[in-house]
């Protein structure tokens, strides 16, 4: 087992702690904001998210469509750009984050198609600047008081940040990449029910365009499959037991990387209060590669997932979360996993319809 070599930090994006964001919301509505979350592997847990528009905001109508615009402008600081053990490069950086969402609501039926553009520049390492876009699309289908079916479709342009993994360590600008996600979510169960159910299934495709001569073996494709049941054990709380299994391909023929994760955990859902929501999830996995020595090798533990968000305020929002996984190492020839632990933390303000302020950090 080989643990990726970064440097452990606080990062805002590509790296560092975010200072004093700032948004200015068109109208009084916005597109659901998707922060750039750089990876070398599949989707943590499989979640499916879909662009959704905010609660309780009226939104621009455009028969048949209602329009969420949105545009946010953040400052933040970096004090280690290229995530370098020595020789930090220390930086403010400057995001603009413009998104757009269209919905189309029916009486059974909610499309959405929304768009998030974010763009960074530091003011000392222009080589790190980035461009993502992040075209994204969902539908749910109410099919009863008891069934139901999310389903999304996303296409990420994006990038790692230099130092983030070996491969973005050797090259002098980040790894671009395009990633395709296709996946939903089943669920049966009213809501308040004594039991219900959820089956989710999730398929990403992921292929970096420039840095070849180290970003090729890092092109994968993955499907995840799961189930989850929920009990109600309380007014406002429930007890869960997930099961997934993930399995990834590596394009390139010489990969060792080729494995196969069954992850089992189980854990609480809650609204304890109407102040306090969140989940709690603490399992097993196991991650058995099948390709010459890597073969031989697997990853094996307890992993953990939490996730709580504490509303003191309607406009004053702040979230915790924090777990630990296993990821695919990128530490070189003969390496197979790396295991990660995480936490971060947000909190958002909104000042009035038009303006809110994030503040936010993030370990790993």
């Amino acid at each position: 087992m080989t643990t990726t070599n970064t440097p452990n930090g606080f990062r805002l994006l590509s790296g560092g702690l975010a200072m004093g964001i700032l948004s200015m919301w068109i109208g009084i509505a916005s597109a659901q904001q998707y922060a750039p979350a750089p990876g070398t592997g599949p989707a943590d847990d499989g979640a499916v998210e879909a662009p959704q528009g905010p609660k309780g905001a009226a939104g621009v109508r455009l028969d048949p469509f209602v329009i969420y615009p949105s545009v946010s402008l953040g400052e933040g600081y970096n004090d280690n750009v290229a995530l370098t053990q020595n020789n930090h490069i220390h930086s403010a950086v400057t995001v603009l984050s413009p998104a757009l969402l269209a919905e189309l609501k029916g009486a059974r039926t909610d499309f959405r198609l929304g768009y998030v553009g974010t763009y960074g520049r530091y003011a000392n390492s222009s080589t790190d600047n980035f461009d993502y876009h992040e075209f994204r699309g969902g539908a749910d289908f109410d099919f009863s008081a008891r069934s139901n079916l999310r389903m999304i479709a996303d296409y990420l342009i994006k990038s790692d940040p230099r130092g983030y993994t070996l491969a973005s360590t050797a090259a002098t600008t980040p790894n671009k990449y395009h990633q395709a996600d296709f996946g939903g979510i089943y669920a049966y169960g009213a809501a308040g029910a004594q039991g219900r159910i959820e089956v989710q299934t999730l398929l990403t495709d992921k292929r970096y365009v420039n840095n070849r001569s180290v970003t090729t073996a890092l092109d994968y494709d993955s499907q995840l499959y799961g189930g989850t049941f929920f009990w109600r054990i309380g007014p406002k709380t429930e007890w869960l037991i997930q099961d997934q299994y993930i399995k990834t391909d590596y394009r390139d023929p010489t990969s060792v990387q080729d494995n196969d994760e069954n992850r089992v955990l189980t854990g609480l859902k809650w609204e304890a209060t109407a102040l306090t929501t969140g989940t709690a999830k603490i399992g097993y996995s196991e991650k058995k590669y099948s390709s010459g020595l890597a073969a031989q090798q697997r990853a094996r533990g307890g992993i953990w997932e939490v996730g709580v968000r504490w509303s003191p305020l309607t406009y004053s929002i702040v979230d915790f979360a924090t777990g630990k996984r296993f990821n695919d190492s990128q530490a070189g020839p003969g390496s197979t996993y790396a295991t990660t632990e995480y936490a971060t933390l947000a909190w958002t303000h909104g000042w009035s319809e038009r303006t809110r302020s994030i503040l936010s950090g993030a370990f790993e």
